[in-house]
């Protein structure tokens, strides 16, 4: 990883009552991930004894021979602002992460021995922004009330499945899904048919809504944005401290 900063107020010589501090920030990391010890390793595991007799077979999972390490390659810049001798405090950073070979298990057939197969799965990126607001209504030598929210809004992209495949299932149990071009976790499965104008088509006969017969994407579950406040009075050492948390979107299963 490597990073660096630039103190503008210092760079530029500003001496001001109104922007007292102002930080300009950028940084690039590149961080691996491998997979645990003996992972290639293939063997029988042993059962409980049948008639006295030894009873092998295999995992229920195996590990892919021509795996290869993830990576993920991260890009940040950012700024913090000072205003009034900190009365007002801004601070801002909007990042890009991109995972290649993304290392997961993935769901096969049981007809081959085995029910999930460890490998790279694909490549996802993640976009969005964190944006930090703090003020300071009131100070004084014994009492500070101290207002803080901070919003952050991420989007993310499945980019590349491995050769073969449309989809992969997260969790049997779950419709969430791996697809290209769609959010990490959508939900696929069976929807409603409508109309080239979105509309419901309605079965005449019984009043229901017609079940389209191609399954579909039929939710998200990532959040539009996240935003929190944070509200504190500190009197002679004393805080008092009160946090209210604000989700926006995201469907659940």
């Amino acid at each position: 990883s490597v990073s660096a900063s630039l103190i503008l107020t210092d760079a530029l010589k500003i001496n001001s009552d109104i922007l007292t501090f102002a930080k300009l920030r950028g940084s690039f990391a590149k961080v691996g991930r491998d997979v645990d010890a003996e992972f290639l390793r293939i063997a029988y595991l042993q059962g409980d004894a049948f008639n006295n007799l030894p009873v092998l077979g295999n995992s229920t999972g195996i590990g892919d021979q021509n795996i290869t390490p993830e990576f993920s390659n991260e890009i940040e810049f950012g700024t913090d602002l000072e205003f009034f001798k900190r009365r007002i405090v801004v601070d801002l950073s909007i990042y890009n992460k991109e995972t290649t070979d993304l290392l997961t298990p993935v769901r096969v057939a049981s007809t081959s021995g085995y029910t999930q197969i460890n490998t790279n799965a694909g490549d996802i990126v993640n976009k969005g922004i964190e944006l930090g607001l703090t003020l300071v209504p009131v100070q004084t030598k014994n009492f500070k009330w101290t207002l803080s929210t901070l919003f952050t809004k991420n989007k993310n992209e499945v980019t590349r499945l491995r050769e073969g495949l449309d989809r992969i299932q997260l969790d049997a149990n779950q419709v969430a899904y791996a697809i290209p071009g769609q959010p990490f976790g959508v939900f696929y499965g069976t929807k409603f048919a409508r109309d080239d104008n979105g509309n419901y088509l309605i079965n005449q006969s019984g009043g229901g809504i017609i079940q389209d017969p191609e399954l579909g994407i039929i939710g998200d579950p990532n959040a539009d944005f996240k935003v929190s406040f944070t509200n504190s009075f500190n009197y002679k050492g004393f805080t008092l401290r009160s946090q209210f948390d604000w989700k926006k979107g995201g469907d659940i299963s």
